[in-house]
This record gives C-alpha cells, structure tokens and sequence, in this order.
C-alpha cells in the first residue's frame, strides 16, 4: 500500500527527506507517453555511464561518500525518486514536469544527492536522456536546455562511417596503384632484356655473315 508521505518526505515509505534537494525537469512529452519505470531505468543506466567516466559529487558533499565509493557509483531505478503528484503535464503545451531526488548508490541512511550537484548532472546528461527516451529536455529547474538534433548522433555515425570507407577506399587504391606499378617496372625489365637479347642475337649473325664473305673472297 502506498504511504501518503508528509511535506519534504518520499518514496515507496516515505523513508526518504528530500528537503530542498528536489529537481524538476522538464520533458518534451505528454501524460499518456509516460511511463515511470522506463523513465527510472533508462536515468539510472545514463547516470551509471556517466558517473564512471567523469566526476559525479563534488568533494563538499562528501561527508556521506569515500572517493572510492565515487568511483563504483552504480545506480538502480530505486534510487531514482520522483515526488507525489508528479509528473505533472503543463496545461496546453506537450511539456511533462517530473520533480525528483536521486539516491546516493549504496548509502544505507537513504542520503540523496544534493540539489545544486543534482541539477548541474541532470544537465550534463541531458542529450543522453533525449537520444535514449527519444523526448528531449525543455528545463532543468528554471533553465532552459538547448535541444539535441535528432539527427545528430545518425549523422555523426555516419560521417565516422564515411571517413572509415574513405580511408579503406584510399587503402584499396594504394595497393592498386603499388601492384600497377610494380607490373610495369617488370614489363619494361623483361622488355629491356628481350631487346638486349634480340640485338646481340643480331650482332652474332651479322657477324657470321662477314665472316663468311671473308672466306668466299678468299677463296
């Protein structure tokens, strides 16, 4: 049974402060196009790619966090918390208004990130979520994110898939050109002796011939 939680508490028990730690953002979809628990997975499948590549939680928000608990961050969609009543549409825009807080991985007092870290990685995961839920991001709190193309990773895959054929393309007529011009230095090798063969062939029986016009006078 779901608990009616008390102002600033959330989650399946309301086990969970938020504070002033909650973070609206802001997508580029309707009610009927929500679905919570893709939401959570594909956020906390983005947020694990992310935390292991680059810096999630700053040093000052480290009271609850060793650095090499930084570095195995691994959220599950449990930690991803969205408050009650929300998502909530925006009346007459296509626009979905989900605030939430997102549990520290791992921390068993339920400490969850706070808001100024939350909204600064929210942001930098932004294209990510767009490319993966196929919706893009309208506001994170009060600030508006700039769109990703929709095209944008096709056409970078396929301008590293051109590049690639270019360069095999290159390679394929490097070795051509080398074989074709191997073959033409035996062609003129092997000409060059024939020619060499065929004029001393001649010499010789030019030779014989004086020589034997030599006799004949003689005798």
């Amino acid at each position: 049974m779901k608990c009616n939680c008390l102002e600033k508490f959330a989650g399946v028990y309301c086990e969970v402060y938020v504070g002033d730690n909650a973070v609206s953002i802001v997508l580029k979809m309707t009610l009927d196009q929500w679905k919570v628990s893709e939401f959570k997975t594909t956020l906390a499948n983005i947020l694990t790619r992310h935390c292991r590549l680059n810096p999630c939680l700053e040093e000052q928000d480290s009271d609850i966090n060793t650095k090499s608990q930084k570095k195995a961050l691994r959220f599950q969609p449990d930690d991803i918390i969205i408050l009650p009543g929300f998502p909530k549409a925006w009346q007459g825009m296509e626009l979905l208004n989900v605030r939430l807080v997102v549990k520290i991985p791992g921390d068993t007092n339920n400490t969850i990130i706070p808001h100024e870290s939350l909204s600064q990685l929210l942001g930098q995961v932004a294209p990510e979520i767009q490319q993966e839920m196929g919706h893009s991001v309208a506001f994170i709190d009060q600030t508006e994110i700039t769109p990703v193309p929709p095209d944008a990773s096709g056409r970078n895959s396929d301008e590293s898939k051109s590049t690639t054929s270019r360069k095999s393309l290159l390679i394929a007529l490097g070795v051509v050109l080398g074989v074709v011009f191997l073959v033409a230095i035996i062609v003129i090798v092997w000409y060059r002796r024939k020619k060499r063969s065929e004029k001393s062939v001649f010499q010789q029986a030019d030779y014989e011939d004086k020589g034997e016009n030599i006799r004949l006078m003689d005798i």
